[in-house]
């Protein structure tokens, strides 16, 4: 693709044919992530950087199709979910279907993630290719992915979670208001859930009916405190980090503190007296 845009002609070929969403389609199989690890997706990244570097009529193709690529994510999750529970209830399956038998959801969720983590990280050094991914609606999907109720308990200490952190913070970099706006607000959101259902130790409170537990809480939790940890260290000195300087933001800091008290008393919370001092904390 890099030789063909040396031509005009090459050029408009790929912004014809969109050749790139259609390869960042392909490589999210359960069949092909896998194996695309290491430093696989760092070059890839890299090449798609120079690529709109030099052609910047494919800036929009490239990011829509890394943003096609974690919208397909879910659905292929999805896939193999079911995969996985019809086998377990038949003694017959395909030969197809036990090659990516081994695969579980959550797995193939942490590995795509890694790959979208390290393939996003060389784009987003650039402002315009940052803002063409928030543009697209990257960051949405982005978010989605990593409030999944397959993501693995710790994620936010794998390879995948440190990448994933590190590309939101600087996309927040290039496109501040908007991104920062978004993981605050969706902390609150959950910070507000917790809080009406969690009780403070020693208080009674009315059962509230629902499917989490609390160590999937502190999860979430956790992965949306790193996430603002990460993005208020990519705005090291920037004006931006005021949004903390309000009503709000001392509203938000309160909230987390009581969150982390209210979860590490309940007695089926696996908190932590072994992940003391390896929390992220602003």
């Amino acid at each position: 693709m890099g030789a063909l845009c040396l031509s005009s002609s090459g050029s408009q070929l790929l912004e014809q044919m969109q050749p790139i969403g259609k390869f960042m389609d392909s490589i999210c199989s359960e069949r092909t992530i896998p194996v695309l690890q290491g430093e696989t997706p760092c070059h890839l990244g890299n090449q798609l950087e120079e690529l709109m570097r030099h052609n910047p009529s494919l800036l929009d193709a490239c990011m829509k199709g890394c943003v096609n690529m974690a919208n397909k994510i879910p659905i292929i999750m999805g896939r193999i979910a079911n995969e996985h529970a019809m086998q377990d209830g038949s003694h017959w399956t395909t030969r197809e279907g036990r090659a990516s038998n081994n695969l579980t959801a959550e797995a193939y969720l942490l590995c795509s993630l890694e790959f979208l983590g390290k393939l996003l990280d060389p784009l987003m050094s650039a402002s315009e290719h940052a803002r063409s991914f928030v543009r697209n609606k990257g960051i949405d999907a982005v978010l989605k992915l990593i409030s999944s109720r397959e993501i693995p308990q710790d994620f936010s200490k794998s390879e995948a979670g440190k990448y994933i952190i590190l590309v939101i913070g600087k996309t927040a970099f290039h496109s501040s208001g908007s991104v920062l706006e978004e993981v605050i607000r969706r902390t609150q959101s959950l910070l507000d859930t917790i809080l009406s259902r969690i009780p403070l130790p020693g208080v009674m409170m009315e059962p509230v009916l629902s499917d989490s537990r609390p160590d999937s809480d502190l999860l979430s939790l956790e992965i949306h405190v790193n996430l603002l940890s990460g993005i208020f260290g990519c705005l090291r000195g920037s004006s931006t980090a005021a949004e903390l300087d309000n009503e709000r933001g001392i509203k938000l800091i309160r909230d987390i503190a009581e969150c982390y008290v209210r979860l590490s008393c309940q007695p089926n919370t696996n908190t932590v007296e072994s992940d003391k001092g390896e929390a992220q904390t602003m």
